[in-house]
């Protein structure tokens, strides 16, 4: 019988474990940040559809959501008046869309707030002492 119980333990540990490592890890709960490589043109174009997807999904929702975390691997900066230039007017107004400088092999995040769609760099904020 303790051989029975011995197994039945072993077992609901590595149930357990199985459980703990999906929750601390980016497999369950948090989807993986994706990268975006290439060319100019076409990382513009790659941001500019997952903007319009967010605003389509979230055109009635208030509050904040970030739609997209991502990393841009290109080595030059992308100005906000390249990306607005490829703006398809007809999915989203210029009035209802920010944009910031985007820095070369920087992380970026497209989020939607109050019908307003915005496209900037991820920042931490550092407390100092």
């Amino acid at each position: 019988m303790s051989t029975f119980k011995m197994m039945i333990f072993i077992i609901i540990s590595l149930w357990i474990s199985l459980i703990i490592y999906t929750l601390t890890s980016n497999l369950w709960f948090f989807r993986k940040e994706d990268r975006i490589g290439g060319s100019k043109e076409l990382i513009i174009s790659q941001v500019l559809r997952l903007a319009y997807s967010c605003y389509e999904k979230n055109f009635n929702v208030r509050g904040s959501v970030i739609c997209e975390r991502m990393e841009i691997v290109l080595n030059e900066d992308i100005l906000a008046s390249e990306i607005l230039s490829k703006l398809d007017r007809r999915k989203i107004s210029e009035d209802d869309i920010f944009v910031e400088d985007l820095s070369a092999n920087s992380k970026i995040i497209i989020r939607y707030e109050n019908g307003k769609i915005f496209i900037e760099e991820e920042k931490y904020e550092v407390i100092s002492s």
